[in-house]
């Protein structure tokens, strides 16, 4: 072009044209040829240009989340409302990882959805499911989440599924959560040992419905495999199935090491003995309670003179890996491990390959997870409450009423206590939720009660159920015979009585029926007797103040020596200091214990525990019943 103009100047200039002639020509040239000076194409122009967008990504990559989001949001602001909403998205998950919830929050109500895309408009979902996770909103979390996945990145799917997964947990929803975990590991043989033991926690009728209704063949293939593991009758059927099994799903992911898993599956049952590890927090601010636990377990080692067991101890508030620690005692020789008590460590083994078998001291957040060598013991409320409901249901008491604490423990204990009573045909006629901190109970009493003087309780309670701490049960107790309610036959759980130590402050308990652990329920002509026993009165000062504890680690050693009988048949018990222990089909170990009431302050039994697992009977062994029976003279 500049050289075109070069050559045509002189020619005006020559012939006198005017300059403005010049300028004309030259406007009709660059409307021939184009407003470039070459052949090269135009360039568009990119909307970003003069934004701050570069600085934005700078920043996020720095880390600097806070900032990042605000050039994000300048950037969308200076663009037209359909380029916008992509740069508002990314400012959201700025917000986000920022931990500014209330930012994100304005920031996605305030985006125009219907201008995204759909990537775009996933990733901004997205970061509303992660606010409404946050909230614990988790029926939120799953609509925000409900849309296609289909084409996203691998680790935005990947993060979808794991928010999916923990919001099916939380709402109850077992089969939904275990379909987002086959979506997550049913691929990938090698990561499905979680998958594979929460499909071994369903029941095997649910098994049954759930492969009639699915469609998708990956789901189909893990959910048959299951049923099939848990209802083969002999090593010959289970060979069989697993072959027409493998005949309908030869593709199967399952087919690489599952499938031989299956048919070689079997429950490590212990033998002899020869070295036990026992994996507690021997360090940290649970070492006190730890060590009462402790001194059981070497207890229990030395009333068993004629096994030669070696017990080693491992610290596991010294390891950040349950599992390592795990492997670790079974690499140096341990034939069982005893512990953790941390239910989250317990939840880990619980998904975990296990070698050698585990006596866990205490039962996993999920108590529906099943590991076959994984053997849950703990001294559950819950077994105390349901053994409550039945000693009721015995006393001939059909209407109760339950007092407990507004809070998980005490929903976890009224839940356990009415689900049994109405089992076994009891009627629960009110409830009374008193606050933990309160001191002030008497308006909680009289609003569930409703007692008047010339009618008494006015819900024709026959019986109260009581789940209270010692200081608690000493103010429950009188205010409820001062609410006309005394002369109802009281039962409560053993978290009422503190132990030896406290006889002298029990008086406002007489009268008061409670479940307790055997070990504290001999008599005193017994105490003396050479049982092999160890006695409460010779134990510590620590100790004496956590007897239970003292006693769940003395049957805890017990336990891991006699598990091999256990294991044989539900019906086998232990009778152990903590009660007389069976295990269920779930490895649950549960326990009877027996029963005592308040007589001058002092806790005198009533019976020991029942000699067999329960029933649908109320009194399977037709024990007298203790309500109206009287101390002994002297007592």
């Amino acid at each position: 072009m500049v050289l075109l103009m070069r050559q045509l100047l002189p020619f005006w200039v020559n012939n006198k044209y005017s300059l403005r002639h010049f300028f004309i020509s030259v406007a009709l040239v660059v409307s021939i040829l184009g407003p470039a000076s070459s052949n090269a194409k135009s360039q568009p122009v990119d909307p970003l240009a003069n934004t701050p967008v570069a600085q934005a990504q700078l920043l996020e990559k720095q880390k600097n989340y806070q900032q990042a989001m605000d050039m994000y949001l300048l950037t969308a602001k200076m663009l037209t409302p359909d380029k916008r909403g992509q740069w508002r998205t990314k400012a959201a998950e700025m917000a986000l990882r920022a931990g500014n919830l209330l930012q994100a929050n304005k920031i996605v109500e305030d985006t125009d959805q219907n201008q995204l895309e759909a990537l775009p408009l996933a990733r901004l979902r997205l970061v509303a499911a992660h606010i409404a996770r946050a909230n614990r909103d988790y029926e939120q979390t799953i609509q925000l989440l409900d849309f296609p996945r289909a084409g996203l990145p691998r680790g935005m799917n990947k993060e979808i599924l794991s928010l999916l997964g923990e919001a099916q947990q939380k709402t109850g929803n077992k089969q939904a959560h275990t379909t987002i975990l086959i979506e997550r590991y049913g691929q990938n043989n090698d990561n499905s040992d979680r998958l594979w033991n929460e499909l071994m926690a369903f029941q095997v009728q649910d098994l049954s419905r759930w492969f009639g209704e699915t469609n998708d063949r990956l789901e189909k293939g893990w959910v048959e495999l299951a049923y099939i593991a848990k209802t083969a009758p002999s090593k010959e059927a289970l060979n069989n199935t697993l072959q027409k099994w493998q005949q309908i799903y030869p593709k199967h992911p399952a087919n690489r090491e599952r499938l031989e898993a299956v048919r070689n599956q079997q429950k490590i049952v212990p033998g002899e003995l020869n070295q036990v590890a026992v994996l507690l927090p021997t360090s940290g601010p649970l070492s006190h309670l730890a060590n009462v636990i402790v001194d059981g377990i070497m207890a229990a080692k030395y009333s068993l003179p004629d096994l030669e067991m070696e017990v080693r101890f491992y610290d596991t508030n010294a390891s950040q890996d349950i599992y390592s620690l795990y492997e670790q005692a079974v690499f140096e020789g341990a034939d069982l491990v005893i512990g953790p008590m941390s239910k989250p460590l317990v939840d880990i083994l619980a998904t975990s390959p296990l070698t050698a078998p585990v006596l866990s001291l205490n039962y996993g957040n999920n108590a529906e997870l099943y590991n076959p060598n994984l053997y849950q013991f703990a001294l559950l409320p819950e077994d105390e409450a349901r053994q409550i409901a039945e000693r009721i249901m015995q006393d001939g008491l059909t209407h109760v009423g339950v007092v407990v604490p507004d809070s998980p423990w005490g929903e976890r204990i009224s839940q356990a206590f009415n689900d049994r009573s109405i089992e076994l045909g009891s009627t629960i006629v009110t409830t009374a939720k008193y606050g933990t901190q309160s001191r002030d109970f008497s308006a909680v009493i009289e609003r569930a009660f409703k007692p008047s003087e010339e009618e008494g309780n006015g819900v024709g309670a026959r019986a109260i159920f009581l789940a209270a701490a010692p200081k608690q049960a000493r103010i429950l107790k009188p205010l409820l015979k001062y609410h006309y309610l005394g002369d109802l036959p009281t039962y409560a759980t053993s978290h009422i009585y503190s132990g030896p130590l406290s006889n002298s402050s029990n008086r406002d308990l007489n009268g008061l029926i409670f479940s307790e652990i055997p070990w504290l329920l001999v008599e005193d002509d017994d105490k003396n007797s050479d049982n092999g026993l160890p006695q409460a009165e010779g134990l510590d000062e620590l100790a004496r103040r956590h007897p239970r504890l003292f006693a769940f680690g003395y049957d805890s050693l017990q336990l891991a020596a006699n598990l091999h009988s256990l294991v044989q048949s539900f019906q086998v018990l232990h009778e152990g200091l903590t009660g007389n222990l069976y295990i269920d089909n779930h490895n649950h170990i549960h326990r009877r214990l027996g029963m005592a009431y308040f007589y001058r302050g002092k806790p005198v039994m009533l019976s020991l525990p029942l000699s067999s697992a329960p029933t649908n009977e109320a009194n399977p062994q037709n024990e007298p019943s203790p309500v109206n029976e009287k101390p002994a003279a002297g007592q």
